[in-house]
């Protein structure tokens, strides 16, 4: 599902060149910033979620497994809300821009 999401936030954050983003029913939120070159894609929590997260904590994990969460970069946003940015270079708006593997990463990173 969360794939399915990306993709058509992939599709429309190129073709208006605007900020798409989405919540999913578990509480996880999806947002995709065009770039000039490519895409971030960002994976977040926001209200009591965003609020458990220990910024340290999530930072020492990162760092304890830099292949598998080291391309995601934490961001704690004015408003309370948590994201985990990563830039994608090049990407294909009919091919998913991260795999389930990778979002999986970064929901797991938050929990």
């Amino acid at each position: 599902m969360a794939q399915e999401l990306l993709m058509a936030l992939v599709r429309r954050a190129s073709a208006e060149q605007a900020i798409a983003f989405a919540s999913l029913a578990d509480g996880l939120q999806l947002l995709v910033y065009p770039l000039e070159r490519g895409l971030v894609v960002g994976v977040g929590r926001e209200g009591e979620r965003a609020q458990r997260i220990d910024a340290a904590w999530l930072l020492q994990r990162r760092a304890g497994d830099m292949a598998r969460f080291g391309p995601w970069l934490p961001a704690c946003l004015k408003d309370g809300r948590w994201f985990l940015l990563r830039r994608v270079a090049a990407f294909d708006p009919e091919v998913p821009a991260l795999d389930q593997e990778q979002l999986d990463a970064a929901e797991e990173l938050l929990s």
